[in-house]
């Protein structure tokens, strides 16, 4: 049973949405120069904490009433690589309403964290076409982990970013 685990990768992701939220809220009182881009990383940090809590509820709630084991996680890791698919469709909209010329991330930056969605992508879709057998649930763990570094080093990046002015 892997509830205790996902349950804590709920908290953890909880945690993220609540430090990117209250940076969002006291970013916005007190420093004029925030501009849109660290708004649209602080929206991203949020929404991707938030969707990483969905994401590691989602197998509890599925396997209350699927019962199965191998069809929760390929039920869980469907759900969650469509959702993911959405989720990178807004966030895409979203900061194209900054512009693209606002975008300053580094190559090192843009490779971290694409090529961390490239692998959570292979991984939930081998979950969810039912590739990984007796796999799914580790793998659909490490998904889960891999999610969350992801979500780190986006908010490393933004503290980076936020205390850059203050080393000036």
């Amino acid at each position: 049973d892997h509830t205790d685990t996902l349950l804590t990768i709920a908290e953890v992701a909880a945690a993220f949405a609540g430090f990117g939220a209250l940076a969002t809220v006291f970013s916005r009182r007190s420093d004029a120069s925030v501009g849109p881009q660290q708004f649209i990383r602080l929206s991203n940090i949020v929404g991707s904490a938030i969707f990483l809590v969905v994401a590691a509820l989602l197998p509890v709630l599925i396997a209350a009433f699927a019962g199965a084991e191998p069809l929760t996680w390929q039920l869980a890791s469907g759900l969650v690589l469509v959702l993911d698919w959405i989720y990178i469709v807004v966030a895409m909209r979203a900061a194209r309403l900054v512009s693209a010329s606002t975008t300053s991330d580094s190559p090192a930056e843009r490779f971290l964290v694409y090529g961390l969605e490239a692998l959570i992508q292979l991984l939930l879709a081998g979950g969810a076409l039912g590739f990984l057998g007796e796999l799914a649930p580790p793998i659909y763990l490490a998904f889960l982990v891999l999610a969350l570094v992801q979500i780190g080093i986006q908010f490393m990046v933004l503290v980076w970013r936020f205390s850059s002015h203050l080393r000036e």
